[in-house]
């Protein structure tokens, strides 16, 4: 996590907002990648990943990404409200 990742996440959100969902995949995995090796902590990449996945109709690996989110933090509210829509 920091300054460098947070701008990574920014960029991510910005190449979704434009549609340009390859670019914003390669982030998100580079960032939870990133994260995976310290211990799984910071689910906003994984949570951003899983939003795109719904977005371009890949319920299944959305869910599975979620499900992850919420094992972590079974309060993350966008995750909980996401949950319902790939179920």
């Amino acid at each position: 996590r920091g300054y460098l990742a947070r701008q990574k996440l920014c960029r991510a959100m910005e190449l979704v907002s434009v549609q340009s969902y390859k670019k914003a995949e390669e982030l998100y995995i580079s960032l939870v990648l990133q994260e995976h090796g310290e211990g799984f902590h910071w689910v906003e990449p994984v949570h951003g990943l899983a939003t795109l996945y719904y977005m371009r109709g890949k319920y299944e690996d959305a869910k599975v990404l979620l499900e992850m989110v919420l094992d972590v933090k079974p309060w993350h509210f966008d995750a909980l409200s996401s949950m319902i829509l790939v179920c």
